[in-house]
């Protein structure tokens, strides 16, 4: 049997992770909310979009996501924290979607060679498409970018 004390502690600990989880949420929510009405008031402000994009991607709208991440890409083509966050996008998609993300990691590395994100990413979809020698080649290049 377990001890009552032991089990009312845990049952708090729930509660209080449970009421976390609902703040974080509630904030997300907000904050989308936010960045949805400067969207609005400037449609074209691709900074507005890149923001919103991992929220919607916390609040599970990964399609919609993707869609700012693009649009903010086309705004800002010469950003390339956002190139990298749209390929992540893309590689989180799935098998199908990687030779896409390995062309926007690839891009990234063709304006900034010394891109670490780049090559960590790269690195990563080398080694889920099972191409070992390219993906430690990357993982080599990004450590020793970023030690």
């Amino acid at each position: 049997m377990s001890d009552p004390a032991q089990r009312m502690r845990e049952l708090r600990e729930m509660q209080e992770k449970i009421w976390r989880e609902r703040q974080q949420a509630q904030l997300r929510n907000e904050a989308a909310q936010y960045l949805e009405g400067r969207i609005a008031r400037d449609p074209m402000a691709g900074p507005n979009h890149h923001s919103l994009a991992p929220i919607l991607q916390e609040l599970g709208d990964h399609d919609e996501a993707l869609r700012r991440l693009q649009f903010a890409a086309k705004a800002n083509p010469e950003n390339l924290n956002v190139r990298n966050d749209l390929a992540l996008a893309i590689f989180k998609r799935g098998r199908e979607h990687w030779a896409r993300a390995l062309k926007e990691f690839t891009y990234i590395l063709r304006v900034d060679a010394d891109n670490f994100l780049a090559h960590k990413n790269i690195a990563a979809v080398y080694a889920a498409r099972g191409r070992y020698e390219k993906a430690l080649e990357h993982a080599l290049e990004a450590v020793k970018l970023r030690p």
